[in-house]
């Protein structure tokens, strides 16, 4: 079996692994890596109340091995090319979007397909301190990433449908109140406001119509 040669990803973080250990030696000093080249990478280099450095930096990678050459101070400036007119000067907001925004985007979805792709929490536990520092410094430029609580109000509940059995003898638990008025539900007859062709039933028949009919159905 033969290894294949590093690919351009390991190349890309064994290059920026020398550079931090070469440039980021001092609390309150960061690196990042603007650009990766074959023979050279673009590094801005910052330090609290300071305005950022940036560098080229000739490398050779030689399998595992990175030999970082001399530091070349150079200039770095966005430019927006649009569809149609001149290229021109990215203003503050588009160059923060170009080198902050987007390469952070970038990072933090490939970290997060890695977590998914994990197969339990006990691969992730190496990871913690990374983390726990990536959330002190989005506390410390003052990004507030803890969920919030849901403001939403909690949806009603659905109303109780008490069902009625057609076989109690008295399906509804409330008091009827006064019920001298009302005829005896087993009385079976006619009354003065009725029609004559009226036919009343009494409870013990409407159970046995009802049975007879699901039992023929």
């Amino acid at each position: 079996m033969q290894p294949l040669p590093p690919s351009y990803e390991q190349i890309r973080d064994r290059v920026a692994q020398a550079v931090r250990r070469l440039l980021a030696t001092e609390d309150g000093t960061w690196s990042c890596v603007e650009a990766t080249y074959p023979d050279r990478v673009i590094v801005s280099v910052h330090e609290d109340a300071a305005e950022p450095t940036t560098y080229a930096i000739p490398y050779e990678a030689t399998g595992p091995d990175v030999t970082l050459g001399t530091l070349q101070p150079v200039e770095l400036t966005t430019v927006v090319i649009p569809d149609q007119g001149p290229a021109r000067e990215a203003t503050g907001a588009e160059a923060a979007e170009n080198r902050v925004v987007q390469p952070t985007i970038r990072a933090l979805a490939d970290v997060t397909a890695r977590i998914q792709a994990a197969d339990g929490p006990g691969q992730l536990a190496p990871v913690r301190a990374t983390v726990s520092e990536l959330m002190d410094a989005l506390s410390a430029k003052g990004l507030d990433v803890t969920p919030g609580d849901d403001d939403s109000e909690p949806s009603p509940a659905a109303p109780v449908i008490s069902g009625i059995d057609l076989w109690d003898d008295d399906p509804y638990d409330e008091d009827h109140g006064d019920t001298h008025d009302v005829p005896a539900p087993d009385s079976v007859g006619t009354r003065d406001d009725e029609p004559e062709n009226t036919v009343r039933l009494g409870a013990d028949e409407v159970k046995a119509q009802l049975a007879a009919f699901q039992f023929q159905r």
